[in-house]
């Protein structure tokens, strides 16, 4: 009978000797218990366990609104040499006012699937407390001394006295508007170029062409168009008279465009512009007149003629500029 009883108690301590080492070891420290405000605490979590078993970390959940969680740290996992894991989680709590603050109880949540051990764990309440840097910064006063209690004292801030102002305070600032000066005085000159560039652009004429060139490059170009030959007959001597009229207008300074031909060789002969060239300047202007106005047909061959007395006309009465050279001084 003493051998059963003796039995089971071994085999009811190596149930509770299984149990206990299969549970994980957690712990829970500040690495201070005293702070000033606006310092932070470290709060260090730690749980060792077995590498078949599974450990979930709590939230931390303060009960005061005077100190606030600054920041939680991931958990780190490290494997020790005695086969255990190790994990390791960093909170770093705030505090914004003096006195004494507990940081609760936590319960961390265990498990292991293969032996169905499963648990709970919770740690104790962590205390810490919180001072003034005012109160660490004043030395301790001797209520024997009552000078030194005065000193102690906390007195009101002093108003904010007034600093004269100086002609050196004004240097900055009287630099900064002369710069501001010069880029718009700058600016203004530049405007001010500018619109006179336009004005003189706008402004400007330039001179016309010398009547001879541009008489020359139509009759280049009615030639090229080739209106007799296509049966435009009426067209070619419309065209190339109008260009004579305009070459006379320009050059002797009358009204070609809008005269008859008996007034245009009777303001050419005040011109003294007579002779050769007279005849056949008259014998082209009438043959142009019957074939608009008469429907008259030249011969072919005068065609072509008439052209060439054109360009023969212009090139005997082209008023030709001198060249005004430029007396070399030798030094």
């Amino acid at each position: 009978m003493k051998k059963n009883k003796l039995f089971i108690i071994l085999c009811l301590l190596c149930i509770f000797t299984s149990i206990k080492a299969q549970a994980p070891k957690i712990t829970a420290s500040l690495d201070r218990y005293e702070i000033e405000v606006g310092e932070q605490v470290k709060l260090q979590l730690i749980a060792e366990y077995a590498p078949d078993m599974q450990v979930q970390f709590p939230l931390l959940k303060l009960d005061s609104e005077l100190i606030e969680v600054a920041e939680i740290g991931d958990i780190d996992s490290a494997s020790l040499e005695s086969g255990l894991i190790r994990n390791l989680q960093v909170i770093r709590v705030q505090a914004w006012d003096t006195g004494q603050y507990v940081i609760p109880s936590m319960r961390f949540s265990y498990i292991n699937p293969d032996k169905n051990i499963k648990g709970q764990f919770a740690t104790e309440e962590l205390t810490f407390f919180v001072t003034s840097p005012l109160e660490n910064a004043l030395p301790t006063p001797n209520p024997q001394d009552s000078a030194a209690v005065a000193g102690a004292d906390i007195r009101d801030i002093k108003g904010i006295k007034d600093v004269p102002f100086t002609w050196r305070d004004a240097i900055p600032y009287l630099l900064m508007a002369l710069v501001a000066l010069l880029i718009l005085g700058g600016l203004y000159y530049w405007w001010r170029k500018r619109k006179q560039k336009e004005a003189s652009a706008a402004a400007y004429i330039p001179p016309p062409r010398p009547a001879h060139e541009v008489a020359f490059e139509k009759l280049q170009f009615l030639e090229g168009e080739k209106y007799w030959q296509q049966g435009e007959v009426k067209k070619y001597y419309s065209e190339l008279t109008n260009i004579v009229r305009e070459y006379l207008e320009g050059r002797y300074n009358i009204l070609a465009l809008e005269s008859t031909t008996d007034e245009i060789l009777q303001d050419l002969k005040e011109e003294e512009f007579e002779g050769e060239l007279w005849n056949k300047l008259k014998d082209m202007l009438q043959t142009a007149d019957l074939v608009k106005f008469a429907k008259a047909k030249p011969d072919i061959e005068k065609h072509p003629h008439y052209l060439a007395n054109a360009k023969e006309i212009v090139r005997a009465t082209k008023k030709v500029i001198p060249v005004i050279e430029e007396a070399s001084i030798d030094e």
